[in-house]
This record gives structure tokens, C-alpha cells and sequence, in this order.
């Protein structure tokens, strides 16, 4: 959690509104992405100086999350390009092999 966010977070706790989030779960292959409108039930963070921070956050949703296609990494996104370009070039080039041949 950033330091800037808790300004963020307590507000959204104190006005007990329902607010647009995003829930990830990130999976061995491709993650799974949910959206919807949700109310912050507890927000709690403890920590002793130097040691590990504890924050538990629980959200209810107001209705269903909406499962949305996730958003591509970088590298993904060249990887996809790479393979897409290469195979575009493998068409191309049996394509001219076979009007070479004819």
C-alpha cells in the first residue's frame, strides 16, 4: 500500500459509499479480472516499527462483478505482435513458393 493511498482508503471507509472496483486474480496462466461497484465493510492496518504491515480490507459487492477481459502485459503484447508478424511472414513466404512453382 502506498503511503499517498491511506488518505483514500479511510475516506472511502468513513463515507460508506459504494464505489467502482477491480478484482484480480492472478492465475498460472492468464488472470482473471472482475468489476462492479462494492461498499468497504472493514478496513483495519497495524504494524509495529520494523516489522511486516497487516491490512485486511473486505468489500461486498452492491450486485454481480462483471468478469472483463484482462488488460495485456508489455511483454505479452510484443510476444502476441512477435508471433502474429511471424506468422504473417511464413504465409507470405509460402504464398511466393507456390506462385514461384506455378
Amino acid at each position: 500500500m502506498d503511503e499517498g493511498s491511506i488518505p483514500v482508503w479511510d475516506a472511502w471507509f468513513l463515507e460508506s459509499i459504494h464505489r467502482n472496483v477491480k478484482l484480480t486474480i492472478t492465475t498460472t496462466t492468464t488472470p482473471i479480472v472482475y468489476t462492479g461497484n462494492g461498499h468497504l465493510q472493514t478496513l483495519t492496518y497495524a504494524a509495529n516499527r520494523g516489522e511486516r504491515v497487516t491490512f485486511n480490507v473486505s468489500i461486498i459487492s452492491s450486485g454481480s462483478l462483471a468478469e472483463t477481459p484482462p488488460v495485456m502485459t508489455m511483454s505479452e503484447s510484443l510476444l502476441e505482435s512477435t508471433e502474429e508478424a511471424e506468422s504473417a511472414h511464413k504465409a507470405r513466404r509460402k504464398k511466393t513458393a507456390t506462385a514461384e512453382a506455378a
